[in-house]
């Protein structure tokens, strides 16, 4: 796959659907979803280097979520908040702080669906269709350089 040559999340990205992906980015399951869902992507000026927050990950340490809990869950259109997660945050943190203050900032602001995206440093706000957030935007963007509201694509 030339994609995966390029970066993992390439033939993710090609799909334009909702999927579980595994492997480095190469293993894409497409799964359906009942309802939309609008998503909230803040990201702070630094970056993660991917090499070395995996190098510093200690696996022992970290939560796992339970991916096929999450699936179910988004399928079923069921509550997230105690089921999301990323084991890399706990890695990703340590390199570039504000992270966990983003995430904490939204939390405080009554948004719960909230976690860090892949390797990071974005973080995403997962927010029922067509939610009102401007208040979390509005704050964002006077902290953060990178605040952009999308939605995923049901096909």
């Amino acid at each position: 796959c030339l994609g995966k040559e390029v970066g993992a999340d390439i033939p993710f990205c090609v799909y334009q659907k909702v999927a579980r992906v595994r492997g480095i980015g190469d293993i894409v399951e497409p799964f359906k979803l009942k309802v939309g869902y609008d998503v909230l992507l803040i990201k702070p000026k630094q970056g993660v280097d991917t090499k070395i927050a995996f190098e510093i990950l200690d696996l022992d340490k970290c939560p796992h979520p339970d991916i096929n809990q999450v699936k179910k869950a988004l399928i079923n259109n069921e509550p997230l908040k105690d089921i999301l997660g990323n084991s890399l945050l706990y890695s990703a943190e340590k390199l570039v702080p504000e992270i966990l203050d983003i995430i904490k900032e939204c939390k405080e602001r009554g948004y719960e669906d909230v976690v860090m995206t892949g390797s990071g440093s974005t973080v995403f706000v997962l927010l029922e269709k067509g939610q009102d957030c401007r208040d979390l935007i509005k704050f964002m963007e006077g902290k953060y350089p990178f605040v952009y509201r999308t939605s995923i694509l049901i096909k």
